[in-house]
């Protein structure tokens, strides 16, 4: 089964870590975070995994 999981702060350090790996196991991730750059580089990277990313901009 599927879940979808919201990280905050998820473009970098333990955060993206997380975010990898859950994409990577076929889950659908929602990231939050300030660096546009960092988001887009996640969803490029889950776009060849079983799994999906989305990146939602924010400043917590």
């Amino acid at each position: 089964m599927t879940k979808t999981y919201v990280i905050t702060g998820g473009t970098d350090g333990i955060g993206a870590a997380v975010a990898r790996a859950l994409f990577w196991r076929g889950d659908h991730v929602i990231v939050i975070g300030t660096d546009p750059k960092k988001g887009d580089r996640l969803i490029q990277e889950a776009s060849s995994a079983p799994g999906s990313a989305a990146f939602v901009p924010a400043d917590l």
